[in-house]
């Protein structure tokens, strides 16, 4: 028990929501999420006072962009892919209306906005509200 201690204080940990140091002898951490909070951290977050906004950071190995995107992003994307996707049905089953049908504008999220590159590190990040 008292090797935990002592390591506790030697990793000096802190809370992963608002950077406290949080103390070594608190032996019933919160967590929320797989994270160790503190205790105020974790009142709020049970009362819905905290909020967190989960992001993908992506950065380029090419030329260095940094961009993010989340969940709406990949929403998007993916619909227009699906929708662009059915048109070319429609067209291929000789639906003429659908010639006429704009294409919607995909966007790659494994490619660099900036070079076009595809060498691309990703991790998740979030922000606290």
């Amino acid at each position: 028990m008292e090797q935990q201690i002592d390591q506790q204080k030697e990793a000096g940990e802190k809370c992963q929501l608002c950077g406290k140091e949080l103390a070594f002898w608190s032996t019933s951490l919160k967590k929320h999420e797989g994270k160790k909070v503190c205790s105020s951290c974790a009142m709020k977050l049970a009362k819905g006072e905290i909020g967190h906004i989960k992001e993908t950071k992506c950065t380029c190995l090419g030329c260095g962009n940094v961009w993010f995107y989340g969940k709406k992003d990949v929403f998007e994307a993916r619909t227009n892919k699906m929708r662009n996707a059915s048109k070319e049905m429609m067209c291929c089953s000789g639906c003429l209306p659908a010639v006429f049908i704009p294409d919607k504008k995909t966007i790659d999220l494994n490619k660099c906005p900036k070079c076009g590159s595809h060498a691309v590190k990703k991790e998740e990040v979030v922000h606290v509200i």
